[in-house]
């Protein structure tokens, strides 16, 4: 969570990096033919070799990763998708495996980064009867999982039995980690497994992910699985922002010029996929948002959604990014705000009840800054933190102690923990 008050290091540009990460490998030049053997030499040998090559294809093809089967989506749920339906996502085995769709041996479904709606999400939506709200995730599949499981979402095998239950993950899927894709397709999957039975998974927009549209990708920790999208060079390109930043290890450059083209503005992750999340949700009388809402934030949330999604997409003016720029880069904006996540006095508590009853709300949920021993509330249950830092990046810092924040209707609000069963909140 890098401070955004920094200077420019020079842009990241696709032509700046290597160029030869964007080209298929040249095809192999074969050997020459050898002359076919003459007289009445005996053809055992002929046959041998033809033995021996069946016997090997046949080993290729019974092993896991060649096997389309392995990763048919009907495996998962036959009932509900068609096995040529190329833009769902592939069901990941179970929740305890390791992304088997990131590993090189495996291509992952067509699609799955594709838009899906016709239209842009709701900024509000009723009080669901449940919803469970998931911190930052900062590419840690594993850590994705347990809360998945602590909420009740998912089963062991990863397969959606909340039913109805809404899911609200706070954001910042990118950065510190590896398994990035794999967290984002996992999100993509259980959404539409949920919306089948009644409920949804809703993820935010974090400051990473916006950094990584933005060319920042001093966070980065590797690009695996980026080289599984369908980029190319008329695709969307990074925007000047003064943001720019490269990788801060050596292994963040991999896939690093396809990724800049997948994130950028109008790429195939940043218009597929990100452009379909809002920066703040209303559930009820629950604001969720990455950072924090301020006063100067109250009346432009529909605004700040509208313009960021525009922006996602590479259908943005210049006038219209030097006003979201700033709401979504600035210090005190509503992704990177660290007022309510540190210790809060009265004056901020009235400041922020004020502000929640302006917008219609009675609570906010925040992510964003690593709380480290867990979720914690201030102001009277005002402000709910639940970003516990559970990504293994966080390891050396926080306890890494998986929580989720449960919210219902007749329950009030409740933190589900990995190990020591409930707690109740402050309500």
């Amino acid at each position: 969570m890098a401070n955004p008050r920094y200077r420019s290091r020079g842009r990241v540009l696709a032509d700046s990096l290597d160029g030869n990460a964007m080209n298929d490998p040249p095809p192999t030049t074969p050997s020459k033919l050898k002359p076919r053997r003459q007289g009445n030499e005996s053809g055992l040998p002929r046959l041998f070799w033809v033995a021996v090559f069946s016997i090997a294809v046949i080993l290729v093809l019974r092993r896991p990763g060649n096997n389309e089967q392995a990763l048919s989506p009907t495996r998962i749920h036959p009932n509900r998708v068609n096995e040529n339906d190329l833009n769902s996502p592939p069901a990941v085995a179970t929740l305890s495996s390791p992304s088997v769709w990131v590993d090189d041996t495996v291509t992952p479904a067509k699609g799955w980064w594709e838009r899906r709606t016709g239209g842009d999400p709701p900024f509000r939506f009723p009080a669901p009867a449940r919803m469970v709200v998931i911190g930052d995730v900062h590419g840690d599949l594993s850590a994705l999982r347990r809360a998945l499981r602590v909420a009740r979402a998912v089963d062991d095998q990863g397969r959606w039995i909340g039913e109805d239950l809404v899911v609200v993950q706070m954001g910042d899927n990118l950065d510190r980690g590896t398994d990035e894709l794999a967290v984002i397709q996992v999100l993509q999957r259980l959404k539409l497994e949920a919306e089948a039975k009644g409920g949804t998974v809703h993820a935010l927009l974090g400051n990473h992910e916006m950094q990584n549209v933005a060319g920042d990708f001093a966070s980065v920790a590797g690009s695996r699985g980026f080289d599984t999208l369908p980029v190319n060079q008329s695709d969307g390109t990074p925007r000047a922002t003064g943001l720019e930043r490269r990788p801060s290890s050596m292994s963040g450059f991999e896939n690093l010029s396809i990724r800049a083209k997948a994130l950028a503005p109008g790429g195939v992750l940043s218009a597929g996929i990100l452009s379909e999340r809002n920066v703040a949700s209303i559930f009820g009388k629950t604001l969720v948002v990455h950072g924090g809402v301020l006063p100067q934030h109250a009346t432009r949330l529909e605004r700040i959604n509208s313009l960021t999604r525009r922006w996602l997409r590479g259908n943005t003016s210049a006038e219209d990014e030097r006003e979201i720029l700033p709401l979504l880069f600035a210090p005190d904006s509503v992704l990177w705000a660290r007022v309510y996540s540190q210790e809060v006095d009265s004056l901020r508590c009235a400041e922020l009840t004020e502000t929640l009853a302006s917008i219609g709300v009675s609570r906010m949920v925040v992510g964003h800054t690593p709380q480290l021993n867990g979720i914690t509330t201030a102001c009277g249950g005002a402000v709910w933190r639940v970003d516990t830092g559970m990504a293994a990046w966080f390891a050396p810092f926080t306890a890494r102690e998986v929580q989720v924040l449960e919210i219902t209707m007749g329950n009030g609000v409740r933190v589900l923990r990995e190990q020591h069963g409930l707690h109740s909140g402050d309500e």
